[in-house]
C-alpha cells in the first residue's frame, strides 16, 4: 500500500489486492481457522483503509470489498456452525466498520461530500451485513422452535451462547452504522452522543 500511495499508482494497489486476496485460496487447507483467516483479512483491509486516507480510489475499495466477501462467505457456508459464533461475529462487525469507513474516509478528511458511488458502496456493505444479521435471526428463530418442541437444555444453552454476544455485537454494529451513514451524507456534522441515540 505504501508504494502505491507514494508513487500514486493504482495499478500497484490493484495487483497487491489481487495477491492479498488470492493468498487464502493458495494456502487453503481442509479446515478453516476463522480467527486466523478473518484476522488476516482485517489486517489486509486496514492497509487498504490506510490507502483510502491518502487516495480516492473507488476501484480499490470495491475490489477489497469484493475480495473480502468472496473469501468470507464460502468459508462461512462450508465450515460455520453455531458453536463458532463467538469467534466469527466480532470479525464480521470489524468488516462492516472497516468497509463503511473506507467508503467516505477520503472525503471526510478533506471536508468533501460523498458521491453517489460511495453511498452505493455503503448501502451494499450494509445489505451484506444485514443479510448476515437476518441469517442470525433465522438461526435463533429455528433454535427457539426446537426448544419449544421439547429440545431441552441443550437447545437453550445454544440459544444463550448466541444471544448474549449477539446483542452486544448488534449494539456495536448499529452504532457504527448510524455514525457511518450520517457521516457519509454530511461530513461537517458530528455529535458525541449520536451513536447512543440510535
Amino acid at each position: 500500500g505504501f508504494i502505491a500511495v507514494r508513487f500514486d499508482s493504482m495499478l500497484v494497489a490493484v495487483l497487491g489486492i489481487i495477491g492479498g486476496y488470492a493468498t487464502p485460496f493458495m494456502l487453503q487447507t481442509s479446515g478453516v481457522v476463522f480467527p486466523a483467516l478473518f484476522g488476516y483479512l482485517l489486517v489486509l483491509g486496514t492497509g487498504i483503509l490506510g490507502m483510502c486516507f491518502w487516495r480516492n480510489w473507488p476501484l480499490v475499495n470495491g475490489l477489497s470489498f469484493l475480495g473480502t466477501w468472496l473469501v468470507v462467505l464460502p468459508a462461512l457456508r462450508t465450515h460455520y456452525d453455531d458453536g463458532r459464533f463467538a469467534e466469527v461475529f466480532p470479525f464480521l462487525v470489524g468488516f462492516f466498520a472497516l468497509f463503511s469507513t473506507a467508503t467516505f474516509l477520503f472525503q471526510f478528511v478533506r471536508g468533501q461530500r460523498s458521491n453517489l458511488l460511495d453511498i452505493l458502496a455503503l448501502l451494499v456493505n450494509a445489505g451484506v451485513f444485514f443479510a448476515v444479521w437476518i441469517g442470525l435471526a433465522a438461526l435463533l428463530s429455528a433454535g427457539a422452535k426446537r426448544f419449544d418442541a421439547g429440545g431441552g437444555e441443550g437447545a437453550m444453552a445454544r440459544l444463550r451462547t448466541i444471544s448474549g454476544p449477539g446483542l452486544v455485537l448488534y449494539f456495536l454494529a448499529m452504532t457504527f452504522a448510524a455514525i457511518d451513514w450520517a457521516m457519509s451524507l454530511e461530513p461537517h456534522w458530528f455529535s458525541t452522543i449520536y451513536g447512543v441515540v440510535f
